[in-house]
């Protein structure tokens, strides 16, 4: 084979084989990614590796089968060697052609790829070309309904719509924004009725609390001034939350008044009670009168014995003043007693012992004096003598 044929064949092979024919087609009119197409460009660099080989290769054994010995090196005119050489070269081809069709294998299979890769490119574009149409007519259709069913001066103020729709945005924006301090505020507004709920929770069991004591009290002054209309010749001269003052108008025509006071205060109940009594006339013996008085429904049951026993203290005091005229007379009032002295020479000394609650009648308890004895009952046949009658009885009796 002549030099120029086997550089025409090298040409050939170099053109068949053109990287940049085959890379654009496959990035250009098959759609396939860079990505893609490097690898696909490395697998192209080993196939012409390997035939720039089996090139190589082809060339020494036409060398040899054709004896060009003027294309051979010098060292090929060894025998020695050419026989080595040679045996290596056919080893080499046997290799060649057992290589030779895995490689047109590989070479269909790559074609096949691209083939594939070419067709789905198509039917890519092909979707992408049906879906701008249909986007279009979409559009299309959008618009003519926007034509038919807006006015003209309308369709035309499309930006003036899309403003205002921003401007709504912007205010419900705003408005959450408001929204949420107001519900701050209704929180605080909350915590604060919640407080002031509680403050007036605690004024009501307040007010609930001096409401019982402004009852308590109505029923005390209501019960007093029962006992009040109850009695007569009893007149109220003071009255506050803790105490009570009434007169008792003396028997007699122009006698002293006797005043009492009732003295108040308040159970662990809550129940109002008789602490003490007091009266301005301290001759007058009441503490028998008020021993059970405690309860306010024993206070008009107290009244009435303070009322007899005072109406009994003036008798006696203005009787026991008579026999004072007349004669030599003490009256103990702690004992309740009185000594008196009767007789002729006026040397007897009578003690008599005045009635009481436990004592109702009046006894003689005693006689000192000259030589008389008691001997006897010495008594007036009235057992319900007065002080008088009785001190009558002893100076007739002594006389």
């Amino acid at each position: 084979m002549e030099t120029k044929e086997i550089a025409e064949v090298y040409r050939l092979m170099k053109q068949l084989m053109s990287e940049e024919l085959l890379f654009k087609e496959l990035h250009v009119d098959c759609g396939i990614s860079n990505a893609s197409v490097l690898e696909i460009k490395d697998k192209r660099s080993a196939s012409k590796k390997l035939v720039s080989q089996l090139e190589a290769r082809l060339l020494l054994l036409k060398f040899l089968t054709t004896k060009d010995k003027e294309l051979l090196d010098p060292i090929c005119y060894d025998g020695t060697k050419l026989s080595e050489l040679k045996e290596l070269s056919e080893n080499l081809v046997e290799k060649i052609n057992i290589l030779i069709p895995e490689l047109n294998q590989r070479f269909a299979n790559l074609q096949e790829k691209i083939r594939i890769l070419a067709d789905k490119v198509t039917a890519v574009k092909a979707m992408s070309q049906q879906y701008s149409k249909l986007k279009r007519e979409k559009v299309d259709k959008i618009q003519e309904i926007f034509e038919q069913h807006l006015p003209v001066s309308d369709f035309y103020l499309h930006e003036d719509l899309l403003s205002k729709i921003e401007m709504a945005k912007t205010a419900c924006q705003n408005g959450k924004e408001n929204l949420s301090k107001l519900q701050i505020k209704l929180e605080d507004m909350k915590g604060s009725c919640e407080q002031l709920s509680e403050t007036l929770s605690q004024k009501e069991n307040l007010y609930q609390t001096q409401n019982q004591k402004l009852e308590k009290q109505l029923n005390l002054s209501q019960q007093l001034y029962q006992v009040y209309e109850s009695f007569t010749g009893v007149s109220l001269k003071k009255y506050d939350k803790n105490s009570v003052q009434i007169e008792l108008k003396a028997p007699q025509d122009g006698g002293t008044s006797l005043l009492v006071t009732f003295f108040f205060k308040q159970s662990k109940s809550g129940n109002m009670l008789v602490s003490d009594v007091q009266v301005n006339n301290s001759d007058v013996y009441i503490t028998d009168c008020i021993e059970h008085v405690q309860k306010l429904q024993n206070l008009p049951s107290c009244v009435k014995n303070i009322i007899s026993r005072w109406h009994y203290y003036s008798s006696l005091k203005e009787q026991i003043s008579d026999i004072q005229n007349r004669l030599p007379a003490d009256w103990m009032q702690h004992l309740n007693r009185l000594r008196v002295v009767v007789g002729k020479n006026a040397n007897i000394i009578c003690t008599l012992q005045l009635s009481s609650v436990d004592h109702p009648n009046i006894a003689l308890l005693s006689l000192r004096g000259g030589d008389v004895k008691m001997k006897g009952n010495i008594s007036p046949t009235n057992t319900d003598a007065s002080v008088k009658e009785w001190v009558a009885y002893l100076e007739e009796y002594f006389g």
